[in-house]
């Protein structure tokens, strides 16, 4: 009888169930830390804290070319048409892109979209910091030639900037549940 009882205690062990939770435990790197902390959750998954960390960087420096490209048009000239131009430049991506971005990055690596469209983001803002050290002496006369070809020149930057950054993020936003367990979802959000 007693024998009987461990294999019964065998096969109960050996349900889906808890096959599912043994796999699941195999695949942490810490299965000591606890699931429900979010920051425990950075600790014991590396995936998920690199794509954390890039994400971190990455929303601050499109929080800093927000403020950064206005201002940089208001140093240029004093025309409140042109700095709003390079403004709207910024967000008009945002408005033209979204929906076919998502599209096309469900087609596409998604590792891959984030690296390239990074990379050329990080080009075109060393192509306007080269823009504006090639440029005289700030802010230029307003109505000046020079002036509304420095700002058409940033405006296009700063569009073809913020269409990396609407295919960047469109590629990101799927990605997390790739990274993380399904218990750690809610968390990782």
């Amino acid at each position: 009888t007693e024998l009987m009882f461990q294999v019964a205690n065998v096969n109960a062990m050996l349900t889906p169930n808890f096959r599912t939770v043994l796999r699941a435990r195999r695949r942490l790197d810490h299965p000591a830390l606890p699931r429900d902390h979010a920051p425990m959750l950075l600790a014991r998954n590396r995936n998920f804290r690199l794509f954390f960390s890039a994400a971190g960087i990455t929303n601050l420096g499109d929080g800093i070319s927000a403020l950064a490209f206005p201002w940089l048009a208001s140093l240029i000239t004093r025309d409140p048409f042109l700095i709003g131009l390079v403004a709207a430049a910024h967000r008009l991506p945002w408005l033209l892109f979204s929906l076919p971005a998502g599209v096309i990055t469900d087609r596409m690596d998604r590792k891959t979209l984030i690296l390239r469209a990074d990379i050329f983001r990080m080009a075109l803002t060393f192509g306007v910091v080269g823009l504006i050290l090639s440029a005289p002496q700030m802010p230029l006369a307003d109505g000046a030639a020079q002036a509304s070809t420095m700002i058409m020149i940033l405006s296009a930057a700063v569009f073809l900037h913020g269409c990396a950054e609407v295919f960047r993020d469109n590629a990101a936003q799927p990605a997390l549940p790739q990274l993380v367990d399904k218990p750690d979802l809610e968390n990782a959000n």
